[in-house]
């Protein structure tokens, strides 16, 4: 097998189910058909690659964070929520027979009961990256963490392909470590800003405009200026590492105590490497 392509089924069917309705009697189909047809598609433009689905199971993030997701499960109240669960319905009552007819088709399936599709996604990679060549496709972003050597995540719903050659051209990051760290942030700050200039973030977080800021492969001349400035009204700078190495990693974390150190968790729980370039302000 020289790779595979791993297909994250609940993406491409919700996909699917959103196309314009079709139906045999008083079952919908559009779903079924839509799903096949990316599959074909996909068996086309990838012939040397075996195709996989993976199916979402009961995720174990539940067990460890009750709330997760649990706005889905919420009765609907407006409008745009009863279509919604009206098109949950719909899709409900496909799924079964897009699976059945992979089955027939040959096509090699994956689910478990605790994991959503991103858990096999991610294990594969880890195992095979670099070895085999890997095409994810889906249109959930947090697939583009996984995007590596080999590895490529293309979103046929946008026609959007991402690799470690075209990353920052298609989504202004260095690489898909720095993609998942702002990620990270965006989920534990209001908001994310970047003006470009190292000097004039630190500044704004010196005087209070920013909360904080985070920035990678940065020259002493860009830091050393803004360091001080937040230093001296008070605040708190270090490395992504919480160590005193500004100058020499060429990476930065600055705010006031609680969102340095805030900062700090939410960066090392995802990246260690303190050469990744990009810069992110919140």
């Amino acid at each position: 097998m020289l790779g595979m392509t791993l297909i994250d089924g609940m993406s491409i069917a919700h996909a699917a189910n959103s196309t314009k309705p079709l139906s045999v009697g008083d079952q919908p189909t559009h779903a079924i058909y839509g799903f096949l047809r990316t599959l074909r598609t996909a068996a086309f433009t990838y012939a040397q690659l075996t195709p996989v689905v993976l199916w979402d199971g009961a995720s174990w993030r539940h067990t460890l964070f009750p709330d997760y997701k649990s706005s889905r499960n919420k009765p609907p109240e407006t409008k745009y929520e009863v279509a919604q669960a009206e098109n949950k319905a719909l899709l409900k009552s496909q799924k079964a027979y897009i699976r059945k007819a992979l089955k027939h088709l040959g096509v090699r399936q994956i689910a478990a009961f605790n994991l959503e599709a991103d858990d096999p996604a991610g294990l594969i990679v880890r195992k095979n990256a670099g070895r085999q060549r890997i095409m994810l496709i889906s249109g959930d972003k947090d697939w583009i963490q996984l995007v590596g050597q080999g590895v490529t995540w293309y979103d046929p719903i946008r026609d959007l392909h991402i690799s470690e050659r075209t990353i920052e051209a298609k989504l202004g990051v260095k690489s898909p470590k720095v993609w998942l760290e702002c990620k990270a942030l965006m989920g534990a700050t209001s908001g994310l800003r970047r003006t470009g200039a190292a000097a004039i973030d630190l500044a704004w977080v010196a005087a209070g405009r920013f909360d904080g800021f985070v920035e990678h492969d940065l020259k002493p001349w860009d830091l050393a200026a803004g360091l001080i400035l937040v230093r001296e009204a008070g605040g708190y700078v270090s490395d992504i590492n919480g160590a005193q190495g500004m100058l020499e990693a060429g990476s930065v974390v600055a705010g006031n105590q609680t969102i340095h150190r805030a900062l700090l968790t939410t960066l090392n729980g995802v990246s260690k490497d303190a050469g990744e370039k990009n810069s992110v302000s919140a």
